[in-house]
């Protein structure tokens, strides 16, 4: 497993933190044709685990606390990088709970503490690229608001 952490810094009144992408997983087999990759985040504040029963202080600049409300993140174009440095489109496989064709729901909350979600949880995207060597991870990160014009989503968890 590759890992890379590459982290996301959120300034919304719901999320305040960052996203990690902690590695992705992509079979060995032949270099042709396609291959199945399963990539995993991981949510923190600063070297900590982001929890929602945990307040966290001294945040940003003004050194605040703060509480997690919600913990959701919705990413979409999903590249890896290839060995040449190439950006490849990840292809998603929709689940019909999780991800669609076009966009994957990362939920960290677990309706504990401040949290007002459900227990349900899901870290890990799965998705297809061609075969290959890879070395990073490239995607773009959406709010819920942003997927209402333009992306059909259905109705993910």
């Amino acid at each position: 497993m590759n890992t890379l952490c590459r982290y996301l810094l959120r300034t919304t009144a719901s999320l305040i933190g960052a996203v990690c992408v902690v590695g992705w997983t992509v079979p060995a087999t032949a270099q042709t044709g396609s291959q199945p990759v399963e990539i995993r985040f991981d949510a923190r504040v600063g070297g900590e685990p982001a929890r929602c029963d945990h307040a966290y202080t001294g945040i940003g600049k003004a050194r605040a606390g703060m509480r997690f409300q919600d913990l959701r993140i919705y990413v979409s174009a999903l590249r890896l990088l290839g060995a040449d440095g190439r950006e490849v489109p990840v292809t998603l496989t929709p689940d019909g709970q999780w991800q669609s064709d076009q966009v994957a729901l990362l939920d960290f909350e677990n309706r504990t503490g401040n949290c007002n979600g459900n227990a349900a949880t899901n870290t890990v995207v799965h998705g297809k690229v061609p075969a290959g060597t890879y070395r990073g991870l490239v995607f773009r990160d959406r709010r819920a608001r942003e997927l209402t014009t333009g992306i059909h989503l259905p109705r993910l968890r």
